[in-house]
């Protein structure tokens, strides 16, 4: 049997691809999620997801959160003037306010995913330790060298001033712990999106896929059946798309009106008498398979009042007019290469679709 040869979606090796990629974006997804891993082993992940997908922005994107974002350090491939727009990518930019002047200017973080990870454990750790003493004996005092209290030792430093100092180093750590995390939780957000849009394009793909494959299952059957000589003429075109060459994309359209012709022969049978269309009277002659397409059609769907395939009869008109002006120009029209194969692909789907009228 010819059928399951023709215009497989994608070869295998690719398929395997697409697959791991699919798993690889959901494992990301899973440990953003729950946690599983660092966030420094997570990005590392989504490096690698961008890297399979040729996705060079995002590397560099990913490549710059773990590497950190100092002019002075720039990974190699890096332009300087790249960094603003991957910072806030990340929403690493914040309003900054000089301490010598009240204009605001835009800046951002530039600490590394990693810097940002070990600032936190270590200033947790800090601040865990950070106690007032449980005795504290002044150990600071100053001695008054002139005046009335000439000679008289005072304590400079209190057990308030000891509190206070310590007050104010739990609160620049806490803030310190706060803004990188408030910072990380922006990083996660943006690199989630990335890999929840690429999971979900992955799936749409596998989806879209799987349900061509199965109508290009019973569409090659059902060809192999009836009229297996255009299989081969499918093949011939399929074949020729390959090639650089325009006069082998001109022989890949021709195989295509010879499909088309075969498929003509076989639903609708050349006759001598015209076929009434409407209030038209059409030529049903061997060279005219775009007419005897649409009397098969027409065939079809008299006396049946069914509003979907009224539509799809339309439909199937318009697509059958269309394929056989673009198939009659031929390559010299100035048709690309791209052209030609969306040519090779409409005609398979324009096949695949007027078999299901078939009995």
């Amino acid at each position: 049997m010819i059928y399951g040869t023709i215009m497989d979606a994608k070869p295998v090796s690719e398929k395997n691809k697409v697959q791991e990629m699919l798993n690889l974006s959901d494992e990301i997804l899973s440990d953003l999620e729950m946690g599983n891993l660092s966030f420094e082993n997570i990005v590392s992940e989504c490096k690698k997801l961008a890297r399979m997908r040729d996705d060079f922005e995002a590397i560099k994107w990913f490549t710059l959160e773990l590497n950190g974002y100092d002019r002075k350090s720039i990974p190699l491939g890096i332009k300087e003037e790249e960094l603003f727009g991957f910072a806030k990518r990340s929403g690493r930019n914040v309003l900054w306010t000089g301490t010598n002047s009240q204009k605001e200017e835009l800046r951002y973080w530039t600490a590394s995913i990693p810097e940002l990870e070990v600032g936190i454990t270590a200033n947790k750790t800090k601040l865990d330790n950070l106690h007032p003493p449980e005795t504290y004996t002044p150990a600071i005092t100053k001695s008054a060298d002139t005046g009335l209290f000439a000679g008289a030792t005072f304590v400079a430093e209190t057990y308030g001033h000891v509190i206070a100092k310590i007050r104010q180093e739990q609160d620049y750590l806490s803030q310190q712990i706060t803004d990188s995390k408030s910072l990380l939780a922006k990083i996660r957000n943006g690199i989630y999106d990335y890999v929840l849009s690429i999971n979900l394009q992955l799936k749409f793909e596998n989806i879209t896929e799987s349900i061509f494959q199965q109508t290009k299952e019973i569409v090659d059957k059902k060809l192999d059946e009836i009229c297996p000589e255009a299989m081969k003429k499918f093949l011939a075109a399929y074949d020729r798309l390959k090639s650089k060459n325009p006069e082998e994309w001109s022989q890949a359209m021709s195989s295509c009106r010879n499909v088309l012709k075969e498929f003509a022969d076989y639903v609708f049978p050349a006759r001598k008498e015209d076929y009434k269309k409407g209030n038209e009277m059409i030529s049903m002659t061997d060279d005219k398979y775009k007419n005897r397409l649409l009397a098969f059609i027409d065939t079809k769907v008299k006396g049946k009042k069914n509003a979907f395939l009224s539509a799809r009869v339309s439909d199937l008109e318009s697509r059958i007019h269309s394929l056989n002006d673009l198939l009659s120009k031929g390559t010299h029209e100035g048709l690309s290469q791209s052209d030609v194969n969306m040519c090779v692909l409409d005609t398979y789907l324009l096949i695949g679709s007027l078999v299901g009228l078939i009995d």
